[in-house]
């Protein structure tokens, strides 16, 4: 039971507020995909944490959104223990009807090039 518990994506591991959110993207390296953008910057805690944006205007269905918001959480969840303490804002910046395996290899790409960095530098 204690492996799943530590999997989950607690409160501790999430972006909560405005100021988090407003540091995420005022201060931070910025990566682009063909999909998101991703910010990183340090955060001076024992683990990473993550925030995340699906505006309503790129994507109108609710059910989509949600959708895509899932699958940035499971990949941040699978990945967190391997990252660098770090605060992640990830925004969705694809096609209003999005392929989810292609969502799910641009974040792959991602955290393999923050943990292989991480562990270069």
């Amino acid at each position: 039971m204690g492996a799943k518990t530590d999997e989950r994506f607690a409160r501790e591991y999430r972006l909560c507020n405005s100021a988090d959110y407003k540091a995420g993207f005022c201060r931070s390296l910025t990566k682009h995909s063909g999909i998101f953008i991703f910010r990183a910057r340090a955060n001076g805690r024992d683990s990473a944490r993550l925030g995340f944006a699906v505006s309503s205007k790129a994507v109108k269905r609710a059910v989509v959104r949600n959708r895509i918001k899932r699958i940035i959480r499971e990949s941040f969840r699978r990945k967190r223990r391997n990252l660098p303490t770090r605060d992640y804002v990830i925004v969705y910046r694809g096609p209003a009807r999005p392929d989810p395996r292609r969502c799910r290899e641009a974040l792959e790409r991602f955290w393999c090039a923050e943990i292989s960095g991480a562990a270069n530098g």
